[in-house]
């Protein structure tokens, strides 16, 4: 397919060549913890498009105070990743034409899904349409790094305002770039 990557190209695969022109896995996402679960590998990257729809599941984690006023309380689904190593994990969800989805993205620890008290990150509404990019893994370096050192987690694609409806989320994993040496 053809588009921008999300943060980047992404490498071969799933959903062409980084681009959002590719087809989406359908009906991905499961409607409980620990979620439907996705091993990334850096070599040669992953890159996937995954569809989903919230209007089929149920509202089972309420997250309304974890991403600020719009909330996350609508119906939702669940993924769980793995990372080979540390590297350039992005996301991006986007509604489906067509769709009333406003979606928001909350990010868990492995083990801790739904609870509260141990999500680590959340991309609301607004932003996670935009996309993310973030070194994550064992070794992840740069701000908020502890946050980030990660090598298996949960996301719950959520509905802001209580919305719901399909999606599609798109998550690319590559090695981390390295910057210009000097001889």
């Amino acid at each position: 397919g053809t588009g921008t990557g999300v943060g980047g190209a992404g490498g071969d695969g799933i959903g062409g060549d980084g681009g959002t022109g590719g087809t989406p896995i359908p009906d991905t996402g499961d409607d409980t913890c620990p979620g439907e679960q996705y091993d990334l590998m850096l070599t040669p990257g992953t890159h996937l498009l995954l569809g989903g729809d919230t209007s089929t599941a149920t509202d089972d984690y309420q997250h309304a105070a974890l991403c600020g006023s719009e909330g996350a309380n609508g119906k939702d689904r669940v993924y769980y990743f793995t990372l080979e190593g540390t590297g350039s994990f992005d996301i991006q969800v986007r509604p489906a034409a067509g769709s009333s989805l406003n979606p928001t993205l909350i990010f868990f620890d492995d083990g801790s899904c739904g609870d509260d008290n141990n999500y680590f990150f959340c991309l609301p509404y607004f932003i996670s349409q935009e996309g993310f990019a973030l070194e994550f893994g064992p070794d992840a370096t740069g701000p908020y790094a502890s946050y980030f050192q990660k090598s298996a987690f949960h996301v719950v694609v959520d509905g802001a305002f209580g919305t719901e409806g399909e999606y599609v989320l798109e998550v690319s994993y590559a090695a981390p770039s390295c910057p210009d040496q000097v001889t």
